[in-house]
Formats: structure tokens, C-alpha cells, sequence
């Protein structure tokens, strides 16, 4: 069987015009029934530029170009990051051609592009759309801002802290549109681990919403909840833009109709068969007689880069930047007339905010008589299944996974789906059960809240 790469309940998107804007400039794609997610699973955020001409016609444009001239490319063999560069250039093309047609004036938008493909994601970007990655329970940042305070924070003028708050923050240095070529960042491959969850938004999101707050709706939302529950902590945190939030479970095991469980096994048995498919492809050119027959690729698409597990968090705005493998972005949009000078000492760094953290066992109530189900019914379908373990009403305890288990078939009639959330109480016997129950049979506690079921 093959590795899912998209299963709809578990991504989810929304975009909001926000309490101030009159036009919704934002724009995002996430895969439909007739994407051929066999060849990977694409996320798109585009956010027009304000103060330019027709931001929401260069969203819309970028992002319908990019999806589909990705998977042209994907049909035709390349590579994921290849196909990934390749489209966002063409995406850039096709705005400034626009432009040109309305008359030369300057449109443009920013730009997120993710790719989950056989446990694995592809991420590149233009501007200061951002991708996140909640790993290990804690919110990472997988882009670094094409903007000017960005480079200020490089260069060690301004601290992480002071970026965040500077009235310059949102000059972008580089979009989509604004020149017939642009710089397209691409990160490095990540391996995906289970529980990890992508959240992908544009910059109305993540201005007046914190870090945490971010953190605490995706741990406690499945992903289309989550991501219009974002939206409305940035209305309800005075949001001055269009606000745009795609979420993704992207972590899970991914399970056929029938309810089988992907063997751990399996993606190891595919990378070896990519592997010796790779050394055949070297090989076949030296044993032919000529090996110049192939159609090269399109000039744009770059060598792919080596996979490699989640790298360290590194400093960057917000002090959770991941190292991109392009971090000098051409500039094509100078700073604004207001621009504060810049200072003529480097100020002494201040050490970056800590990671905001799950904590990982809140208490909760059961508030209805629940069967517990462990792991391996979890993981295998928990349909037809039968558990001896069980926890009474006004029972108190402790979530013990951050996340909920989304669209898990049973445990009552099949064909039935549930979420779940792992939970560890005691019995009135001082038994002590953990396992899974159905997340409407339990309900978080405030501080101070008593169980009453």
C-alpha cells in the first residue's frame, strides 16, 4: 500500500479580510479530489502587496499558476524542490507579465509554498509569508522574512525582540511580480516525525498574534477549526490586515479506507528502492553508447538537496528562524520614505525569547462514562475493536499528547469517524489508565475548575 500524502480531515484553511481592509489581497490552495496528490501534496499562502496596484488579481494569479505549473512539472519527473523553484518563477513571471498588460504599474504578493511528499516536506518562499512546524511541542519557524528588518537582525543591528516591534517590520525587500526575475528561498528537506503539525499564514497572522497563542489553538483545534480560530485571535488582537491560516496534520500515520495502519517499515523498503533506482539512473548513462539523448530540464531547476532530519532552531525574527539555503534576497522594494537611520553601533544582543512550549499534561474532565483504547487500536483502526479499560464520569486527568488523533474509524459502528485525545486517569481502585478516548467525552479544565460530568 502506499503512503497517503494528503487525507482531507486532516488539513484544513481560511482566509479573512480582516476588521480593517475593504479587499481581501490574500489567497491560498490546498489540495481538492482532483489533485494528483501521488506526486505530492501542495500548500500555497499569497498575500498582495499593499500599496501596490491589484494585489488580490497578483495573489490569485501567483498562487493558480504555481499549482499548476508544479505538477506539470512533477508529471514530467522533477524533482520536488525543482518543480517547486520552477513554479514559483513562473508564478513571478506570470504577475509582472500582468502587470505589463494593465499598464506597467507595480503589483505583487508574497509567497509559501509546502510540499508533503512520503513523510517528508519541501518548503520554499518569496517575501514574508511564513511556514511553522509545531515539532516536539514546540512552534517552529521554517522561513526566514524577506524584509528589511530582517537583514537588520543579520547584520546584527537589531535585536530579534526589537524586530518584532519595529514600525519597518512589513517593508518587504522581495516579492512575486515586481521584476521579470526573482530570488526563490528553498529550505532544506525535513523529515516528518509523528504529531507534527504545518501551519502556514500570512503576515495579518502572525503581527498580532504571539507565538504561544499560535501554539496553544493548533494543540487544542483539529486543523480547519484551528485555522479559523487563528484567524479570529488575530481579529480579536486588532489585526490591521487580510489574515490567511493553513493547518496541517501532517504527522499522523496516514490509514487506507480499509483501516490499516502504513507499516513503519514501508517508507524505508520505498527509500531503498529510490535509492537503487538513483544509482541505475547514474549508471545507465556509462553503459550506453550515448547518454545524449535526454531532454534537460528546464534552466530554473536546480539540483535537488540532500534530505536531512529537522535542524536546530536557529535565531531570526521572532528567534525561531530556520537557516534557509538562500539568505542574501535581491532587493526590489527600497524601504519606505519614513525610514528610521539606522544605528551607527551594533547594540549588545539580548538572548531571543525561549520557544513557546505545550504543557504537555493539562487536566481535563470525563464528562460521560469512555472505553480507553490504546495505542496500537489507535494507530490500527480501532473499528469492530474491543477494550477492557474504561474511566468513569467526573473522572479528573491529564492529557498526555498535545495532539488529537483526527478521523479514526469506531470504536462504534464502522464507517462511524471519531477524534480522540490520550489521556491518563486513575480509577477509584487506584488502577491508572492511559490511553485514548473520544475527544467530546472529555473537556479541559481552567485553573481552579472542579470535574462535574
Amino acid at each position: 500500500m502506499l503512503v497517503k500524502n494528503y487525507d482531507p480531515k486532516l488539513a484544513g484553511g481560511y482566509s479573512d479580510v480582516g476588521p480593517v481592509r475593504k479587499v481581501n489581497q490574500d489567497a491560498f490552495r490546498i489540495p481538492d479530489p482532483t489533485t494528483p496528490t501521488q506526486l505530492g501534496a501542495l500548500y500555497i499562502v499569497a498575500d498582495g502587496v499593499g500599496g501596490q496596484e491589484h494585489g488580490e488579481v497578483a495573489a490569485k494569479i501567483g498562487v493558480k499558476v504555481a499549482y499548476e505549473t508544479f505538477y506539470q512539472a512533477r508529471q514530467q519527473d522533477n524533482p520536488i524542490q525543482a518543480a517547486l523553484k520552477h513554479a514559483l518563477n513562473k508564478a513571478n513571471e506570470a504577475v509582472y507579465a500582468e502587470a505589463q498588460e494593465r499598464g506597467g504599474g507595480r503589483m505583487g504578493c508574497t509567497m509559501v509554498a509546502v510540499v508533503q511528499h512520503e513523510g517528508m516536506l519541501y518548503v520554499a518562499h518569496v517575501g514574508d509569508a511564513r511556514a511553522y512546524l509545531v515539532h516536539d511541542g514546540r512552534l517552529r519557524r521554517m522561513t526566514r522574512d524577506d524584509t528589511w528588518v530582517q537583514k537588520q537582525v543579520e547584520a546584527g543591528i537589531l535585536t530579534a525582540e526589537d524586530a518584532a516591534k519595529h514600525e519597518l517590520r512589513n517593508v518587504v525587500t522581495q516579492v512575486l511580480g515586481n521584476k521579470p526575475e526573482v530570488d526563490v528561498h528553498l529550505g532544506k528537506p525535513y523529515t516528518l516525525t509523528p504529531d507534527d503539525v504545518l501551519m502556514m499564514c500570512s503576515d495579518g497572522l502572525y503581527d498580532p498574534v504571539s507565538d504561544e497563542q499560535m501554539l496553544q489553538i493548533m494543540a487544542a483545534n483539529p486543523p480547519q477549526q484551528a485555522s479559523e480560530a487563528l484567524i479570529q485571535a488575530a481579529i480579536d488582537g486588532n489585526a490591521t490586515d487580510n489574515i490567511t491560516a493553513v493547518v496541517v496534520h501532517c504527522g499522523q500515520t496516514s490509514v487506507s479506507p480499509a483501516g490499516w495502519v502504513i507499516p513503519k517499515w514501508l517508507p524505508m523498503v520505498v527509500v531503498g528502492i529510490v535509492l537503487l533506482i538513483a544509482v541505475g539512473a547514474a549508471i545507465a548513462p556509462l553503459l550506453s553508447k550515448d547518454g545524449n539523448d535526454a531532454t534537460p530540464p528546464p534552466a530554473d531547476m536546480p539540483t535537488p538537496i540532500p534530505t536531512q532530519p529537522l535542524p536546530p532552531v536557529n535565531e531570526g525574527v521572532g528567534g525561531t528562524a530556520v537557516p534557509l539555503q538562500d539568505v542574501q534576497p535581491t532587493s526590489t522594494l527600497a524601504p519606505i520614505a519614513t525610514e528610521t537611520p539606522l544605528p551607527t553601533e551594533t547594540p549588545t544582543a539580548t538572548p531571543p525569547p525561549p520557544e513557546p512550549t505545550i504543557d504537555p499534561q493539562p487536566q481535563a474532565c470525563i464528562i460521560r462514562y469512555v472505553f480507553v483504547w490504546s495505542d496500537e487500536q489507535i494507530n490500527g483502526g480501532v473499528c469492530g475493536q474491543n477494550t477492557p479499560n474504561d474511566l468513569d464520569a467526573g473522572t479528573i486527568v491529564r492529557f498526555t499528547n498535545p495532539f488529537p488523533q483526527i478521523g479514526v474509524e469506531g470504536p462504534g459502528e464502522c464507517g462511524v469517524f471519531n477524534n480522540f485525545r490520550k489521556v491518563r486517569g486513575e480509577k477509584p481502585d487506584g488502577t491508572v489508565v492511559e490511553g485514548w478516548v473520544i475527544a467530546d467525552d472529555v473537556k479541559p479544565l481552567a485553573a481552579g475548575e472542579t470535574c462535574s460530568p
